[in-house]
């Protein structure tokens, strides 16, 4: 949190591709340099609470009208679908709950 909200927006993103890459905290407070005050979390724990009580354990996800792209297909493969979602009416019709 300090990094995005005190550091240049490519800072932030390279320093999110470093901790996806390598799952190493401490380089990463060392990349967000000494920090004198403490963050306020509370709406990333709060959001991460939400997004678990939906059933959503990972991100990023695709939402396609409130459906979850499923698992077993990779990102890129969405191409092959697009003809479909937009010919089926119960997603185009779908009322969203959210």
């Amino acid at each position: 949190m300090h990094i995005y909200k005190n550091k240049p927006e490519e800072e932030f993103l390279n320093t999110f591709q470093y901790w996806f890459e390598t799952k190493d905290e401490n380089k990463i407070k060392q990349k967000a340099g000494s920090i004198s005050v403490q963050e306020d979390l509370s709406s990333l724990i709060n959001m991460s609470a939400e997004n678990r009580a939906a059933g959503l354990n990972f991100t990023p996800i695709i939402l396609i009208n409130g459906y979850q792209f499923p698992d077993k297909y990779d990102r890129e493969d969405i191409y092959y679908f697009i003809d479909e979602l937009i010919k089926d009416e119960e997603i185009i019709n779908k009322k969203r709950n959210f």
